[in-house]
């Protein structure tokens, strides 16, 4: 794979080029405002409540994005990521598992539906 890798004419003069990853936060709402039926998305988000989200850290995003898109976008993708949300809560608890912080962020998530 790294044989494949391209380094971008514009990076190639600097000694140390920086990269700059997604977060863990920002990809679990990527991931969680995707259509219903991607399961891969539901193994990530699923993997992502493993390693460690911050949920306050999402909820500050999701703010921001309140502010950013148009009314109806903004209630569209939280309605999914509500029922995504929910879904992993239900496959959590069949596996035994609980996770205060996503029942926060749940409680907290509930304020953004219209």
């Amino acid at each position: 794979m790294i044989d494949q890798a391209v380094m971008p004419e514009e990076l190639q003069g600097l000694k140390k080029p920086k990269v700059h990853l997604a977060s863990a936060e920002d990809v679990f709402l990527f991931k969680g405002v995707t259509s219903l039926g991607r399961s891969k998305d539901i193994d990530d988000i699923l993997r992502l409540l493993e390693l460690g989200v911050d949920f306050d850290v999402v909820l500050k995003e999701i703010e921001v994005q309140r502010k950013l898109l148009e009314v109806e976008t903004f209630e569209r993708l939280a309605h999914i990521l509500f029922e995504k949300i929910k879904l992993i809560q239900k496959i959590l608890e069949e596996r035994g598992l609980r996770s205060r912080g996503l029942n926060y962020f749940i409680n907290q998530l509930k304020g953004y539906l219209g």
